[in-house]
Order: C-alpha cells, then sequence, then structure tokens
C-alpha cells in the first residue's frame, strides 16, 4: 500500500513538473517582460553634449584616470608596451533595475558593476593602446523585452550619449591616430550605429582600422552598406589589428573586425571575432 502511495505521489510529480515546463516554455518571453520591464513611465533627458565628456567623472576609462578598470591584467600577466591605436568602447548593459528607462549615471551599485565588467572585457585591448570607456545612460535591460514607442526612446537616450563621448574621444586624440570600436551587447548595437552614422562613407572611415561588435546581430551580407566595413574572414586579435594598421605607407581597408589588408600573424591568444552574423 506504502510503494503503490509513492508511486502515485511520483507519478503526479512528473505531471505536475511536465505541466510547468509547459508553461513556462510557452510564456517565457511574457514572464520575462514581468520580472525585467520597467515599472514606471518613460522618463525624457536632457541631451548630454561633447563638452559634458570633458568630465572625468562620466568616464568608466580613459587615459590618465587613476585605478583605470581597462587596465587591469591577470595575474602573473607582464604589461606590454601600448601601442598608437585609440580604443573606444562600449560596455554592455549592467543596469537591471525596474526603476527607470534608463539607468541614472549617479547609481553607485551600477558603477560598480560597470567598473568591474570593463576590467574583464575592455581590458583585452590595453595593449593595443589607450582605451577610453564612456558612461552612459543605457537602456534599462528590460527595454529589450519589450516592444515600442518607449524601448525606441530609452535606446536613443543611451545611443545620443555614446555618439556624444564619441565626439568628445575624437576631439581628444591627435588627427591621424588609428581608432578601434568596440562594443559587447547593447555596446555593439552603439558601436554599430556609429559605424553607420559617423564613420561610413566619411575621412574618419580611414583612421578606424577595426571594429568589435559582440553580442549583437549584424547580417553579414549587409554590414559593408550598414556600417561601410566588411566581416573579417577569421577570427583575430586586437593586437594583430592595431599592428596592420600602424604598418607605414599601406593602405588600410577596415572591415568589422579587423583589416582586410594582410597583416602580422596574429598573437597565440587570439580574442573571439567581433562580428556577431547570422
Amino acid at each position: 500500500m506504502v510503494i503503490r502511495r509513492v508511486v502515485q505521489a511520483g507519478a503526479l510529480f512528473v505531471v505536475l513538473a511536465l505541466l510547468c515546463l509547459g508553461v513556462l516554455r510557452q510564456c517565457s518571453a511574457e514572464i520575462s517582460r514581468y520580472a525585467f520591464a520597467p515599472i514606471h513611465a518613460f522618463e525624457p533627458a536632457l541631451p548630454l553634449h561633447a563638452s559634458d565628456y570633458a568630465d572625468p567623472g562620466l568616464w568608466i576609462a580613459r587615459p590618465g584616470m587613476p585605478a583605470d578598470p581597462a587596465q587591469w591584467l591577470p595575474p602573473g600577466t607582464v604589461a606590454e608596451t601600448p601601442g598608437d591605436t585609440a580604443v573606444f568602447f562600449v560596455h554592455s548593459t549592467t543596469y537591471l533595475s525596474r526603476n527607470h528607462w534608463n539607468a541614472p549615471l549617479d547609481d553607485a551599485d551600477l558603477r560598480r558593476r560597470a567598473d568591474v565588467l570593463v576590467a574583464a572585457t575592455a581590458s583585452a585591448f590595453n595593449a593595443v593602446g589607450s582605451v577610453w570607456v564612456p558612461r552612459y545612460r543605457q537602456a534599462a535591460l528590460g527595454t529589450f523585452l519589450m516592444d515600442g514607442t518607449k524601448r525606441q526612446r530609452a535606446m536613443e537616450v543611451a545611443y545620443a550619449d555614446v555618439r556624444a563621448a564619441f565626439a568628445a574621444f575624437l576631439g581628444a586624440l591627435p588627427p591621424e591616430t588609428p581608432i578601434i570600436l568596440a562594443g559587447h551587447s547593447q555596446g555593439a548595437w552603439a558601436v554599430a550605429r556609429l559605424l553607420h552614422d559617423e564613420v561610413r562613407g566619411r575621412l574618419l572611415g580611414r583612421r578606424v582600422v577595426a571594429a568589435y561588435a559582440v553580442g549583437w546581430p549584424i547580417v553579414a551580407s549587409r554590414a559593408a552598406a550598414e556600417t561601410g566595413l566588411t566581416p573579417a574572414p577569421r577570427p583575430i586579435s586586437p593586437i594583430a589589428s592595431s599592428a596592420g594598421s600602424a604598418l607605414p605607407n599601406r593602405p588600410i581597408q577596415p572591415c568589422c573586425c579587423a583589416p582586410t589588408a594582410a597583416g602580422p600573424t596574429p598573437p597565440p591568444r587570439p580574442t573571439r571575432c567581433c562580428a556577431s552574423t547570422r
């Protein structure tokens, strides 16, 4: 009798578990939206300008900054002499709260998370040259689970900040400095837009030797038309791409991840290719 009841209880548990899995599978998008979608109305924000980014407090990383997270190195790694390329890096989404559609710039927890994330990602470029990482009013995580006007407005606020920071970045560089643009997830989306709006078809494009846009869909067949760059044929490290840009009297034809012109052999520890294609 006891065994029979145990078997019945076990069968009931299996049926309930399967039902729960079915519900989760069918309603996962709705559950995610409920868990992460902002709960307040969209709050219009005053735009930031390039001049605002003269404030060091609006940068996570830039030359001369004390305790710069982008200069982090794994234990036991010997620092290399940086190259002459400047890297503009846009970090991924770190604002998980539902209280705003865009992250407040003065959120202490958010700033700490962003610093840790930059140490883990943007530090891959610190042997290339100077690394610049702006703080920006990123769209909240829940924004990407939504559709409609509010999502678009939140993403426009984030991009406007990145675009202003990029203008400040360019203004601080010597005019012929080679440039790498890089970003992850939401940052990759912003980098792709910068390529479209600020690089494609402009003289600045001659200075952009590589763009690493990781974690955001970039359709390979449309990449050249939309960004002015062509997808790299293989994964290549930022060190190799920057070294290729530094070769004297050599034309540079930039692409999504690396120059199309043959460059030096990549080092033995290449990073993953930038373009997310499908």
